[in-house]
């Protein structure tokens, strides 16, 4: 299947059910009703201005370990930023960047690959979250033979859990599976996740 139709069903689905759960009645969420009938907005000091419906996060992994190809060094960092929709979804964008230096007897052996991500996460408990992911990576072509560089596109969902250390900030960790695995695909299923994230 195209991988555009990958990305707006799941998009759909995630929307639809948002649409379901804002339609549930008040007896159910315990949310309070006017009058009227017509249920009152909470308006809570979190969600008073955008800037208190951004989000911003991401990680940062350094490491180091011998192989029998040589030693090997690596470095992989996302920083990414969010907007939360409503105080379930969140929409967001980010960068990745990998780097890794082989170096062995042979010599010095280094590759960078890097580009654009976009997340949807959608909180189903207080502290779980299912979320959905897409990158698109600028890295070599290792079947061609040559320096040739490809972009790559992957598609993961999955889910997590959020372990607070504050208010709103605290350690995410979560586990995605790629949908659209390739032979160039750089990482294997599953792809275990730890970072920070401020504003969930």
């Amino acid at each position: 299947m195209n991988i555009h139709k990958h990305i707006f069903v799941i998009i759909g689905l995630l929307l639809l059910s948002q649409k379901v759960a804002g339609q549930v009645d008040s007896v159910y969420t315990g949310e309070p009703k006017s009058k009227d009938g017509k249920k009152t907005q909470a308006k809570t000091d979190r969600f008073k201005s955008i800037k208190d419906k951004i989000t911003y996060g991401g990680y940062i992994m350094p490491g180091f370990y011998s192989s029998r190809y040589g030693n090997v060094f690596y470095v992989t960092a996302n920083p990414n930023i969010g907007y939360r929709l409503t105080e379930k979804f969140t929409i967001g964008v980010g960068l990745n960047y990998s780097y890794t230096s082989l170096k062995n007897q042979s010599g010095k052996y280094t590759q960078s690959i890097y580009g654009p991500s976009a997340f949807g996460r959608y909180k189903i408990f207080d502290r779980a979250f299912l979320q959905v992911q897409y990158n698109k990576l600028n890295q070599p072509d290792y079947y061609s033979g040559t320096d040739k560089r490809i972009w790559v596109d992957y598609l993961y969902a999955g889910g997590g859990y959020f372990q607070a250390f504050s208010d709103n900030a605290g350690i995410m960790y979560s586990i995605m599976y790629n949908l659209t695995p390739g032979r160039n695909s750089i990482y294997y299923n599953p792809l275990i996740q730890i970072g920070f994230v401020a504003g969930f």
